[in-house]
């Protein structure tokens, strides 16, 4: 489908209108519709609402078309915002969509195309409305330098008839938008943010009667049984009862006051009335009957709708949410945020989520709905029951939010009331092929633990895609919590820097509490780490092989590696002397023969799933099947020492920190540990570090991921981990 003459309505008077050079022009009415660089636009006056300036985004368009490189030019241009719309993140939630590979798509209120972009990768066609130009023509450049063709800008107001015939679309994006519907004053957030408005417009119409009426074109233009996606911030958010400050108009507290007298205090506080209007569930419920919506399911996400760790459907949010989990992106504010809404009773805690997702369909609350589309690929793989989508339910739980890794989903099943599969799914095609190689290991896992107590601590694979289609791999969903890092956990990898800097005082204060919640933290964490290290063995011990390496080899191996690392300019004057030396130190060990193993790869507590003091293990996708026993210990030991450490930048080395901060003796105790029970000699246990960063610095990396995000990677790492003592 393209911007052809049968796609078009007249904003006016509705009828179906034709091309006729460069404008559209309606026959009933002949009203001229212009064609702007490609872009058919049907505003009735030109509008702006953006981040920043029209000067700023003409310069970036003038950037990105003469150089064709829009993101660079980007970051080049505004590199405050380049987070807001490239990364592909936003369009996790295309998979809960009742969808295919067919689906003609609405998105109202496209922006830059932070959701247009990654829905058009996996449907037919993208249609992206704003009624910002320029906004639009970024977006025109950015989708035709990556080869998509199948979006098409439209430039139209969405408190207008909307310029499209009845019954068009299957789903309708409303995401992040509903909340402006009932402005029309230009809005430069980067300007009235933190300053005034100069002027606004009063309207005669409430924001509510003009998201009703925007509502109505929108279920208009849906085909029957088609849907329509919102993602808003709940007025009930918690954190806004924790003083978060609205997110539209920058105020504490407006959001759950009256409508009355929200606007008495934006008026005074930032010159304009408050016309953002955001919903509890409830009413955004009967908000959407008005228009006709008369089936909706909502979700909780958290900790928002455009960077989501977690979105779970209600109905099934008391058996499986889990509102903050360890390896979450947000930061400490949202830390606490996640903690004390933890605090709330589990049957109400859903009514105070910090974000909503919304799923409206036209259709009789009777009719069954279409089922998500990730489960339409599961029901046609036979891994669930494909005649019935009301039985199963869909959630994201999202830990690595970089383009290059999948997206995570969990498959809830109503007639046995748990979760049975996670599910990655690739944000891009090229995710595919890890998941594949992740497959392969999975595969040879299980024939090699089969029958061993292992088996039932590791992933079972369901499902994997074929090449060309959309990279999804499904495995047995393992039961159990991750750790939980707490709030001492919270604040010990909390990044001050800003608050540090405003004075001396602070600096201590700060410096006192890291370490007082660090001991804490440590002191928490201390049996879990002690199961860890069992787990680990267990892994170990269940994969030796006869090949097994001695003294010599060994030797030999980190002498190679220390010279291909000298050979790259890796090892600097400041620890060659370590380094030189090292070799000698391991012809000093007594004689030892050390079994080979599978590794995992990235045995970290992130990757560690606890149920009640029984642990799995999850994530294969770095494993290797025959290698030395030192780097997975020294990832679940070293990884969050040096995360802590690079947190925290207080001139100290990592030696010095590890000792100030409480972390030496833990170290030392599970090194013991570890030796005590695999039977690896203590003495040699001695040269973890050095053993374990040599390694990582020399492995090589698939191209979906990036080395610097492993905390041992690098030459600050090295050069830390080399002089590190136990």
């Amino acid at each position: 489908m393209s911007n052809t003459s049968s796609t078009f309505a007249c904003v006016g008077c509705g009828s179906v209108i034709d091309k006729s050079g460069d404008f559209f022009v309606c026959p009933g009415c002949h009203k001229k519709y212009p064609i702007v660089n490609g872009v058919p636009d049907f505003r009735l006056e030109s509008g702006y609402w953006g981040n920043v300036s029209r000067e700023k985004m003409r310069e970036l368009n003038s950037l990105a078309s003469r150089s064709g490189d829009w993101l660079g030019s980007a970051k080049k241009i505004i590199p405050d915002y380049v987070s807001h719309f490239a990364p592909l993140l936003r369009g996790d939630v295309q998979f809960l969509w009742p969808t295919n590979k067919d689906s003609v798509i609405l998105d109202a209120g496209s922006m830059w195309g932070g959701i247009t972009v990654p829905a058009a990768k996996y449907h037919r066609d993208v249609y992206a409305l704003d009624k910002t130009a320029e906004t639009l023509e970024f977006l025109d450049i950015r989708a035709k330098q990556m080869g998509l063709h199948n979006i098409h800008p439209v430039a139209a107001d969405l408190n207008s008839r909307l310029p499209f015939l009845d019954g068009m679309f299957d789903l309708v994006i409303l995401n992040g938008v509903l909340e402006w519907l009932g402005v029309t004053d230009e809005v430069i957030l980067e300007k009235h943010w933190g300053g005034r408005f100069d002027k606004t417009t009063e309207q005669v119409r409430s924001p509510d009667e003009m998201q009703k009426d925007a509502l109505s074109e929108m279920f208009r233009v849906l085909k029957p049984g088609g849907a329509l996606y919102i993602g808003v911030e709940n007025r009930f958010g918690i954190q806004y009862f924790l003083g978060m400050p609205d997110d539209h108009i920058n105020v504490k507290f407006v959001t759950f006051l009256p409508r009355a007298i929200a606007s008495f205090i934006t008026r005074i506080r930032k010159g304009a009335p408050y016309r953002n209007y955001i919903y509890s569930p409830g009413q955004l419920r009967k908000l959407l009957r008005k228009v006709g919506f008369n089936r909706a399911d909502f979700f909780s996400e958290f900790p928002h709708y455009n960077t989501v760790d977690s979105v779970t459907p209600f109905d099934v949010f008391e058996k499986v949410q889990k509102p903050f989990s360890a390896g979450s992106n947000a930061g400490l504010r949202w830390r606490i945020i996640a903690w004390a809404w933890g605090l709330l009773p589990k049957r109400i805690a859903k009514y105070f989520s910090p974000s909503l997702g919304v799923l409206a369909y036209k259709s009789a609350k009777s009719v069954k709905a279409d089922a998500p589309r990730l489960l339409k690929i599961l029901g046609g793989a036979g891994a669930i029951e494909s005649g019935n989508p009301n039985r199963y339910r869909l959630s994201i739980v999202n830990s690595r939010q970089d383009d290059r890794n999948p997206a995570h989903y969990v498959v809830y099943d109503t007639k046995v009331d748990r979760n049975i599969y996670f599910c990655k799914v690739g944000r891009e095609e090229s995710v595919g092929t890890a998941l594949e190689r992740e497959a392969g290991m999975l595969k040879f896992v299980a024939s090699l633990f089969h029958g061993k107590p292992m088996e039932e601590r590791i992933p079972r694979l369901i499902y994997i895609s074929d090449k060309g289609e959309i990279p999804v791999q499904a495995t047995k969903y393992i039961s159990g919590g991750s750790v939980k890092w707490g709030l001492w956990g919270a604040i010990a990898y909390a990044k001050p820097e800003r608050i540090m800097a405003k004075s001396k005082l602070f600096y201590r204060i700060i410096v006192h509490t890291r370490k007082f919640a660090t001991r804490r933290w440590l002191k928490k964490i201390d049996p879990i780490m002690c199961d860890a290290i069992c787990l680990l063995v267990e892994l170990q011990v269940d994969s030796r092989t006869n090949e097994k390496i001695d003294k010599n080899f060994l030797c030999k191996r980190v002498g190679e590696q220390l010279g291909l690392l000298k050979s790259r300019g890796a090892l600097d004057s400041s620890i060659q002397e370590f380094s030189s030396s090292l070799v000698d130190r391991l012809r000093g060990l007594g004689e030892f023969n050390l079994p080979m193993s599978i590794q995992h790869g990235d045995f970290d507590l992130v990757n560690i799933v606890d149920r009640g003091g029984s642990m799995k293990i999850v994530d294969f996708e770095h494993a290797e099947k025959n290698n030395l026993p030192f780097f997975d210990l020294a990832n679940l030991i070293f990884n969050h020492l040096i995360i802590q450490w690079r947190c925290f930048p207080i001139g100290l080395s990592l030696q010095e920190f590890a000792m100030k901060y409480g972390w030496s003796g833990r170290i030392k105790k599970w090194v013991d540990f570890y030796s005590k029970e695999s039977g690896v000699q203590r003495e040699l246990l001695n040269f973890l570090p050095q053993l374990a960063v040599l390694e990582q610095n020399l492995k090589t990396y698939p191209p979906e991921r990036d080395p610097y995000s492993y905390p041992m990677y690098g030459e600050e790492s090295l050069k830390e981990m080399i002089k590190f003592t136990i």
